[in-house]
């Protein structure tokens, strides 16, 4: 360790309790994705407090600040903290107001590149520096709430849903040579390294049934919820299908499960994530996997005679696109042998050869059906 990095945790150490006193307030004033204002404010007021050049309105809430702006031809790192919480409302310190928890650690986070900025900015240290570094807040690295999301795209806010998406749609990595960021676990060991993550495709999902009141007049419903039930039973069929090497995963959620118990729910609101890996480079497999799970969703509203939204985004624009799907009545059993064409199942009748003409018929379009007497 030479004599200015010994300073740079001198430094850290001396201002030990400030920066802990900042990351105790974050964390007990937890915000969601692209609702991160007071975080952001408070990063941007410790930013220019040390003197430094700041820039706000990045992603809605991003904040970058400069460091050796005259040496940026050089080099440019960027230190990354998020400002985003979960939302957890039943956690201990749960912000009441944004229902919302530090559970990922991104206080530290921000904890990490304040001290970092403390010390960095002292000139003696600063003007050993060979480049220029960005203290770089980013904003809803947390992939939730996408019905939010969904309606600042369709105020022209954002593109993206994820933060680091968004930012780089946006331009504002396009300056920054490297990034580096960090985050906490449990334990006392620091492991340093890179790896690769999954790439994923958002979805929000609406079944459109009938009200009707669910003792006196049940004939008059559409049940909206049992179409859903039968979508994510499908749904969840399909996971054996996924391939290892893929790191599929499907993360449904019901955020809207109807109105009150003894009406018959007339809409059902499913949020849902496909993570996928690699999703640029393996586009054939990703685009099959994540086909293969919207058609089970659509296929599914046969039974109950409902209408089907499905709003989509992701990463890259290559799965954007809406969806809106409505099918006449049909049988729970065509439906489910409809479903088993589709993910290649082959049918086997003994004797009965004229039903398994008829499923053969119903499902040539989507199986290679092997029809055996």
């Amino acid at each position: 360790m030479d004599q200015t990095e010994k300073l740079i945790i001198d430094i850290i150490d001396q201002h030990r309790d400030e920066v802990i006193e900042f990351a105790r307030d974050i964390y007990t004033h937890a915000e969601l994705g692209y609702k991160e204002f007071r975080t952001s404010q408070k990063f941007v007021n410790k930013m220019k407090e040390l003197g430094l050049h700041t820039e706000t309105g990045f992603a809605i809430t991003g904040v970058k600040a400069y460091l050796n702006e005259e040496k940026k031809e050089n080099a440019c790192l960027a230190l990354l903290g998020e400002l985003d919480a979960l939302r957890i409302p039943e956690h201990a310190y749960v912000n009441p107001e944004t229902d919302a928890a530090h559970c990922c650690g991104h206080h530290a986070q921000m904890a990490g590149i304040f001290g970092a900025a403390l010390a960095l900015t002292v000139p003696e240290i600063a003007e050993k520096l060979g480049g220029q570094v960005v203290f770089f807040a980013t904003p809803a690295e947390e992939y939730g709430e996408i019905e939010f999301k969904n309606q600042l795209r369709e105020q022209g806010k954002i593109r993206y849903g994820g933060g680091k998406c968004e930012l780089i749609r946006t331009g504002a990595f396009d300056d920054i040579d490297l990034c580096l960021a960090h985050h906490i676990q449990p334990g006392d060991e620091i492991q340093v390294g890179s790896g690769t993550g999954n790439g994923f495709v958002s979805k929000v999902i609406r079944y459109l049934g009938k009200a009707a009141h669910a003792a006196g007049a049940p004939d008059k419903g559409v049940n909206a919820l049992s179409a859903a039930s039968l979508g994510l039973q499908a749904l969840g069929l399909n996971r054996e299908t996924f391939r290892d090497e893929d790191c599929v995963r499907v993360h449904p959620i019901i955020t809207k499960g109807g109105n009150l118990v003894n009406v018959i729910p007339d809409e059902i609101v499913i949020e849902k994530k496909n993570s996928l890996s690699e999703l640029a480079s393996n586009f054939a497999s990703a685009s099959d996997d994540g086909e293969r799970i919207f058609k089970e969703f659509n296929r599914m509203i046969n039974v109950e005679r409902a209408y089907l939204v499905i709003e989509s985004d992701s990463i890259d624009g290559i799965f954007e696109h809406k969806y809106r799907s409505e099918f006449n009545p049909d049988s729970f059993i065509r439906t489910l042998i409809t479903w088993q064409a589709r993910n290649y199942m082959h049918i086997y009748f003994c004797k009965k050869e004229n039903t398994a003409r008829m499923i053969y018929e119903l499902c040539k379009n989507c199986l290679d059906a092997k029809i055996l007497k």
